[in-house]
């Protein structure tokens, strides 16, 4: 059995950016970072030209994929209540919680009201104590205002483990924005620009992915960051990628998600294509892939 496992010539993700060595790991726990010595009795791996990152969270996954959660170096992820049986009883969230060890820790979010219908709300207490990480109403919504007034004032002193984060991803949504914000007990408005664009027609009026720094864009979530800024609302955004993170964060996004299964599924096999390709090139052969949407 390797006791040692030595990760060297890469890019490592550290809370203060990215920088370039390796990691050493030895009996299952980190023992350097950087620039450090091999032990002679330690496996290597060269990760040259790959980042070198922590395990990825996945925030708002609607499947259990252990295969796919790996490929793409989720470690964790968050279960949205959209199931076949929405998760709406303590049994269901402890199924989905096991669902993925030992190798993915599941963190199931609690059906806001039974089946999802936004009539009645659900046992949220007992769903919190029997290991629900937060309530979520997914890809549903509760249009009753007196439902949502007593699903916020149900949280009690939960508030001070649950986090309330109301999506922002319709163009209604930033027409109402400062409305919404003003609600009691959101913690956290999270922007999805895929579906807001959507929402505000821009994909039909620009090219991909010429949407994302549109100026009608650009007008909306300037709406929406005085709206949380007012209010004292954390800042939350979906990205994919880490290439406009600096952006937001200087915008006062707090909360940023990098990326989603697919998109991390799909970056990785990118790369190998890539590597095949050159390495068929280095050694002459004459090997291309076929064309797709995908890559």
């Amino acid at each position: 059995m390797v006791s040692a496992l030595a990760i060297t010539g890469g890019r490592i993700v550290t809370p203060e950016g990215v920088v370039d060595g390796g990691v050493l790991v030895r009996d299952g726990r980190i023992a350097a970072i950087g620039a450090f010595d091999i032990p002679g009795d330690a496996e290597r791996i060269d990760a040259a030209g790959k980042l070198i990152a922590p395990g990825l969270i996945d925030v708002g996954v609607f499947a259990i994929d252990p295969p796919a959660f790996a490929a793409g170096g989720i470690t964790r992820a968050v279960l949205m209540p959209d199931r076949a049986q929405p998760i709406e009883t303590v049994a269901l969230v402890q199924h989905a919680a096991a669902a993925g060890k030992p190798r993915v820790w599941v963190h199931p979010l609690a059906a806001a009201t039974r089946g999802l219908a936004g009539a009645e709300l659900a046992e949220i207490g007992l769903m919190r104590e029997g290991g629900a990480c937060g309530v979520a109403t997914g890809r549903q919504w509760v249009a009753d205002s007196g439902v949502m007034h007593r699903l916020l004032g149900y949280a009690g002193a939960a508030n001070d483990n649950v986090i309330v984060a109301l999506q922002v991803e319709t163009a209604s949504c930033i027409k109402n924005i400062d409305e919404i914000a003003a609600v009691p007990g959101v913690d956290m408005l999270f922007l999805g620009q895929n579906d807001l664009c959507m929402s505000m027609g821009l994909y039909e009026k620009y090219k991909f992915p010429d949407m994302y720094t549109s100026p009608e864009l650009g007008d909306a979530t300037s709406k929406l960051i005085a709206a949380a800024q007012k209010n004292d609302v954390i800042l939350g955004i979906f990205l994919f990628g880490t290439a406009r993170v600096a952006e937001f964060q200087g915008k006062g996004f707090r909360f940023i998600s990098v990326g989603n299964d697919l998109h991390h599924i799909l970056t990785q096999a990118s790369a190998y294509v890539k590597d095949m390709e050159t390495i068929a090139a280095g050694s002459g052969k004459t090997w291309a892939r076929r064309s797709t949407a995908l890559m």
